[in-house]
């Protein structure tokens, strides 16, 4: 909304990072074409919670050419006690949250044919009011409410599963090596590759012969035949190296993840003829996945075989600036088939542990108590966290599980919630911590929906919606200084200025990164509204305060006296800039 008013459109990631693509494939280049063999730490991963990126997230990641895979937006590197090296410009990723139904502009609920605005829900109660309300002021059944869509009357289930949509946040992370006193930041772990690439590749095509994939001999070609399942390649010795030899058969099965008992891929399974966009969109898919296991791996693969796509790609991308992310999507999803089936094969006992070993340590961060995960929507949180009931305390402010690789977890809430504050997960008071006594032992998975609402499945089938009683508390980078009507003001030469918005508060909340007398301070105001009347003023000296009416002043030093913004102006605000990203 800040964005329409100000007569901006709203970033277009997709759109940025695809017409780079164009760019380097007009070139006749392959814009992921690198030795990606030597990148030995392992993919992309995030520097605070250890989870691999994947799809799109990975490949830019992957592309922006540094050899720490750690990665963590501007907050976690402050929490590891970082900070970003002035200058540096980070890379932007997407996350994925929850849209509820109710939350959409195009859809009405009504409690006896008068309409009603949603403050929250939990497994049997909706918590509504008047559109004036601060509050809900009636708690009603679900049963009782009607949910209006574009002429149809649905029930609210019915309206959860056909109306509730995904949404997208943009987010940028720096790199381990674009950030200075990272403290708290474990050692890199090193996967380990002791097995010959000849050997790793031989279990690889293994395991995926167990999976019912066939190998054969060609005399010159290599291809993968859907019809016969079976993937043909030309005599090793025809090959200038081994590692070449493995690569091709690498990519190979790449194109074999798509067949219909397998990821069921349409590049595959709908008999596309070669010189088509969609064949051309399957040779992207397999590609891209050679990039992903050549870093899983170290098999490389020699992607200037397949340069003849390269106009097919940039024409496809150009129709349609979605395809780069479906395609490293699908991709992601065919590493992940792979290594499954190469983990769940025991060919060689002395090699199946350490090859566990390797993946689990280019995922998780080496720890000796168990690893902790905050349930949320954020992109530092878990907004789906599975696993078997091992203990809780019995505030309920936390749950042990043990998760199915089994990596001990503890889960929490946001900051300045428990999870007993999500009222009806568990039930209320006394009954909560018996609900919880009764899990212990089964398999529970805990899902957070948006930053009030969390469920509660056990073993499949949903025991609890709960809803928090309060909000998380907003998140902020630097030593906070909170600007509050009628209290003394803050005042120092202003270094930088942020956009610190976060979900729960999207309205591209501007702060102002001070240096005072009593050191560097990032101010904003106590309701976390704009600050845009700073916009222009970096580098002045400034006195900062929130008068009675909630109006923001800013006083100049006397040191210089230039023209402030009026307040009337309305200023673009470009985040990459201002962070110096």
């Amino acid at each position: 909304m800040a964005d329409e008013k100000e007569g901006k459109k709203p970033r277009d990631l997709r759109q940025e990072v695809t017409d780079k693509m164009i760019e380097v494939l007009d070139k006749g280049e392959i814009p992921w074409n690198k030795p990606w063999e030597s990148l030995e730490n392992g993919l992309p991963r995030n520097m605070a919670t250890g989870r691999e990126y994947n799809g799109a997230n990975s490949l830019m990641l992957m592309m922006a050419g540094y050899r720490d895979p750690r990665f963590g937006t501007f907050k976690q590197v402050n929490e590891l006690g970082g900070k970003v090296t002035r200058g540096e410009k980070g890379v932007p990723i997407e996350f994925w949250g929850k849209e509820p139904f109710y939350q959409r502009r195009d859809t009405t609920v009504k409690y006896l044919d008068r309409a009603y605005k949603v403050f929250s829900e939990d497994r049997d109660v909706v918590h509504i009011g008047g559109f004036k309300d601060s509050a809900s002021t009636l708690a009603i059944r679900p049963s009782e409410l009607k949910v209006h869509h574009q002429g149809k009357v649905l029930t609210w289930d019915e309206a959860h599963k056909s109306l509730d949509r995904s949404t997208v946040r943009t987010y940028v992370v720096f790199n381990v090596e674009q950030c200075t006193d990272l403290e708290k930041l474990p050692p890199l772990d090193i996967p380990d590759r002791r097995i010959p690439v000849n050997e790793r590749a031989e279990q690889i095509m293994a395991a995926m012969k167990k999976d019912g994939l066939g190998f054969a001999e060609h005399p010159e070609h290599a291809f993968y035949s859907p019809k016969r399942d079976q993937v043909s390649l030309p005599p090793k010795q025809n090959f200038t190296s081994v590692e070449g030899y493995y690569g091709t058969v690498l990519h190979e099965i790449g194109h074999a993840t798509g067949a219909a008992q397998r990821l069921n891929r349409d590049g595959i399974t709908g008999g596309h003829q070669f010189g088509t966009d969609e064949y051309a969109k399957e040779e992207l898919r397999a590609e891209i996945f050679s990039a992903f296991m050549a870093v899983q791996t170290g098999i490389p693969h020699d992607m200037t075989q397949h340069q003849a796509y390269v106009q097919n790609w940039a024409q496809i991308l150009r129709k349609d600036k979605h395809e780069i992310f479906r395609a490293a999507a699908d991709a992601s999803k065919a590493v992940d088939y792979v290594i499954g089936k190469e983990q769940g094969l025991e060919v060689i006992q002395g090699q199946a542990a350490p090859i566990k070993a390797a993946q689990s340590a280019a995922q998780v961060p080496k720890v000796q108590e168990p690893l902790r995960k905050i349930l949320g929507v954020r992109d530092t949180e878990h907004s789906h966290i599975e696993g078997t009931l091992h203990d809780f305390d019995h505030k309920l402010r936390e749950l042990t599980l043990r998760e199915a690789d089994g990596q001990m977890t503890t889960v929490k809430a946001p900051d300045g919630l428990s999870l007993a504050n999500y009222q009806g997960m568990f039930g209320a008071g006394p009954d909560a911590v018996k609900t919880a006594e009764t899990l212990v032992g089964q398999n529970i998975a805990l899902m957070a929906h948006d930053h009030h609402t969390a469920t509660l499945e056990v073993n499949g089938k949903m025991l609890g919606r709960g809803v928090a009683d309060q909000p998380p508390i907003p998140f902020l980078s630097r030593e906070m200084f909170v600007l509050k009507p009628g209290e003394p003001g803050v005042s120092g030469k202003i270094l930088e200025i942020f956009d610190i918005s976060d979900e729960l508060n999207p309205q591209h909340i501007v702060a102002a990164e001070l240096q005072t007398d009593k050191g560097i301070v990032l101010a904003h105001r106590h309701d976390y509204q704009p600050m845009r009347e700073l916009l222009g003023m970096k580098d002045h000296h400034v006195e900062l305060a929130v008068d009675g009416s909630g109006g923001l002043q800013i006083q100049q030093s006397e040191k210089e006296q230039v023209p402030v913004p009026p307040r009337a102006v309305q200023r673009t605000y470009d985040s990459d800039r201002e962070m110096g990203r």
